[in-house]
């Protein structure tokens, strides 16, 4: 007979499929609202945990932990509105519930366990879903999560193109990344990173598994105009937040990062392009210089007044002259920046190696060479001698830098090489006095031959007394007008002679020839015992006089003392011997200039300075 009814409660077996997409704290939200079939499914008290699909794992043998990235867990039921409600027991159920998670921080595929907390809901959810993993232990189904792998690592530099191989689970090619500040949010809309080509960049290569895929950014733009050197690579996995429009095209559907993008920046070359090496510090006989180099740590010349010559000795390492090097001509190759010297115990004057940067674990390197020399049958030789090298021949230090990060696969990057010329001077006190008196003088010459020229310009402007007059030949209305004109001046003439003053007209004389002058417009020359002066008539208290015209037929001053004395005044003895003592403190200031190891400013000691020197001389 029938005794009664059995009402078994629960979901239905291992029939859902669930997906979701990665969101992280911080960045967009990307909550996932799931639901379940069955029967008597009663809300608050029944509940899922999602642990990682592992095989030979059932459910119910696996606890909650934080590691699963999935937030809250486990998650509690919730009555679908508009779904029919019964009464079971004391509780209201349903033939169907839904289970939200609000952030899913790590993609993978999870197990979706079930609990069941009591059998007619007496227990009000203090029953075996409160307890571990024991009372899941209905499998309901499988989650997965989509997206990248986060804690990625990618590196680019300037000038290059930049593609990123992202991994993660169920990628796809409807998926899009953007870069943002390496402290900003990856809803924010304006991001500070702008130095890329494309602001988000489409997925282009993604294998058959959905494991991988590729991103190109394009171009990265001079990294010095945004003083930025690290990124976030936020990424979309084709979520659209809003559901309107496309997926991947606002910010809020990036949902998570990727990893961080760092932007290696190469060192800048040696600000000088020539080396000119200390007289101390240059080896062999005369003829015959030779020279050695030493590497020595940079950090270890930062705080010079901190170490002692034992300290840089003891880090000081020869750099050899035989093969190696990335050109196969000498040198080696440092882990870390380093400066070249010539001597042990020093570190100046020096060729500075610097080694490039970027923000994550890796290895830098600068690789220094020896190269050029003498040209032989077409062949560039170095001259290495067994005490260092032969300065005869001419040769550079080349350097190259390149690093090695420590992501998976390694990104390497080499930054360009530069060049920095040794010149073979090695010069004494008396080789740089002769050189800096030739370069003096020299320039002295011109100044003062300059000089001369604009005085004897002022001398002749003295020598302005005759006018010499081209011959023309006018036509019949112009001698008219001169006629007129003549007649006009002889009765102004006869008028003022009248009146007691006799005006001279200068004009055009011949040699031999006497002209008389007003001496009142030349009152130099208003001397009685001028021997070049004969007196015709006097009427005036020597108002008038008459001048040789052979006198000064050559317009010059040749044989008149006045106008010797006028030269003279020209050239004062005063202003010659100051002008000789700046020119000698200048010279032996050059001179200590050029005593100087400093190698900054060469061409400022050994052009610029003479001639400022000179200029503020002639000044």
């Amino acid at each position: 007979r029938r005794v009664g009814k059995l009402y078994v409660r629960g979901v239905q077996l291992s029939t859902f499929r669930y997906g979701c997409v990665k969101a992280v704290r911080g960045d967009a939200p990307a909550p996932c609202s799931l639901y379940v079939t069955g029967m008597g499914l009663m809300p608050e008290q029944d509940k899922v945990l999602l642990t990682p699909a592992v095989e030979n794992v059932s459910c119910g043998e696996v606890e909650t932990s934080r590691e699963f990235g999935v937030i809250p867990n486990p998650i509690a039921f919730e009555l679908p509105e508009g779904d029919p409600v019964v009464t079971w027991g004391s509780v209201q159920a349903s033939v169907a519930a839904k289970w939200t998670i609000d952030r899913a921080e790590v993609p993978g595929e999870f197990r979706v366990c079930y609990c069941a907390d009591s059998a007619d809901g007496a227990s009000r959810g203090m029953g075996k879903c409160q307890r571990g993993a024991d009372g899941f232990y209905h499998e309901v189904g499988y989650l997965r999560v989509r997206g990248a792998e986060g804690a990625q690592l990618f590196a680019c530099y300037p000038g290059g193109n930049c593609t990123l191989t992202i991994y993660g689970v169920s990628l796809s090619e409807k998926d899009k990344v953007r870069l943002v500040g390496a402290k900003e949010s990856c809803e924010y809309p304006d991001s500070s990173a702008n130095f890329a080509e494309f602001d988000m960049a489409d997925a282009f290569d993604v294998n058959e598994t959905g494991s991988m895929a590729r991103f190109n950014l394009g171009i990265i733009s001079d990294i010095e105009r945004y003083g930025i050197t690290e990124a976030r690579v936020c990424y979309c996995a084709n979520y659209n937040a809003d559901y309107e429009g496309l997926p991947c095209t606002n910010s809020s559907d990036f949902t998570h990062s990727a990893g961080r993008l760092n932007i290696a920046t190469c060192p800048e070359a040696p600000e000088a392009e020539i080396f000119i090496p200390p007289v101390e510090d240059v080896l062999g006989d005369p003829g015959d210089a030779k020279l050695r180099l030493y590497a020595v740590p940079a950090w270890l010349c930062l705080d010079l007044n901190a170490r002692t010559e034992n300290d840089l000795a003891e880090w000081t390492v020869e750099v050899p002259l035989g093969d190696g090097g990335f050109e196969g001509k000498g040198g080696m190759e440092f882990p870390e920046a380093m400066v070249l010297v010539t001597s042990i115990g020093r570190c100046t004057p020096y060729i500075i190696g610097e080694v490039p940067r970027i923000n994550s674990l890796n290895t830098s390197y600068i690789d220094f060479s020896i190269v050029g020399g003498l040209v032989n049958n077409n062949s560039v030789d170095v001259l290495v001698a067994n005490d260092g090298l032969r300065m005869v021949g001419g040769f550079s230090v080349r350097g190259k830098s390149r690093l090695i990060d420590n992501a998976d696969p390694p990104f390497a990057h080499s930054c360009d090489a530069f060049q920095v010329e040794i010149v073979p001077i090695a010069c004494g006190w008396d080789a740089t006095v002769l050189f800096g008196a030739i370069l003096h003088l020299f320039m002295l010459l011109i100044a003062v031959f300059t000089c001369v020229c604009w005085k004897f310009f002022d001398v002749f402007k003295y020598a302005r007394l005759l006018k010499r007059v081209d011959p023309v030949i006018p036509d019949a209305e112009e001698e008219m007008e001169a006629a007129e004109e003549e007649a006009a001046a002889k009765a102004k003439k006869e008028m003022e002679v009248a009146e007691g003053i006799k005006v001279v007209q200068p004009a055009a004389a011949v040699d031999g020839e006497e002209v008389t002058v007003d001496t009142r417009n030349f009152p130099f020359m208003n001397s009685a015992e001028d021997p070049y002066m004969t007196e015709k008539e006097d009427p005036l208290a020597h108002k008038t006089q008459t001048l040789s015209v052979k006198a000064l037929g050559g317009g010059g001053s040749q044989g008149d003392p006045r106008m010797e004395a006028a030269l003279a005044e020209l050239c004062s003895r005063r202003l010659a011997v100051l002008l000789a003592m700046f020119r000698m403190v200048a010279f032996f200031i050059h001179m200590l200039a050029l005593s100087n190891n400093s190698q900054d400013n060469d061409h400022v000691t050994l052009f610029v300075m003479p001639i400022f020197m000179t200029v503020l001389s002639l000044t």
